[in-house]
């Protein structure tokens, strides 16, 4: 069960709203605990720094377990600031039971880009 959309919003360090701010969604299959290299979509965000999307673009629906990915990795990136987010199908099939068609996730960006957010370089 998925709510019918799903709206972002990207901020900057200040609260700012980031308009064309880039979001890029990285899937997780299930029974895989990983995370996917390649995206299944990417976005923009509006003037007003949100972003509203069918839920069906990254949930895409199967036969199998209803849809095709349980868990959705978001990365929200614009001149070197970045911000992580997660989609976890158990936490937005929340706002279907409320009674609501969207699921929104806020995203404020940190700083600058690190090279590789999982990597991690050990002093010698």
């Amino acid at each position: 069960m998925c709510p019918d959309y799903l709206s972002f919003n990207v901020v900057d360090p200040d609260g700012k709203p980031i308009s064309g701010a880039k979001l890029t969604f990285y899937p997780v299959g299930w029974y895989s605990y990983s995370v996917s290299p390649e995206p299944v979509y990417t976005a923009r965000t509006d003037l007003d720094g949100s972003r509203t999307i069918k839920a069906e673009k990254i949930f895409p629906k199967t036969r199998s377990f209803g849809l095709k990915y349980p868990n959705m990795f978001v990365k929200a990136e614009y001149d070197g600031m970045v911000a992580y987010g997660w989609l976890p199908l158990y936490e937005i099939q929340n706002v279907v039971f409320d009674g609501k068609d969207t699921y929104e996730l806020n995203l404020a960006l940190k700083g600058k880009t690190p090279s590789d957010p999982f990597a991690f370089d050990v002093k010698k």
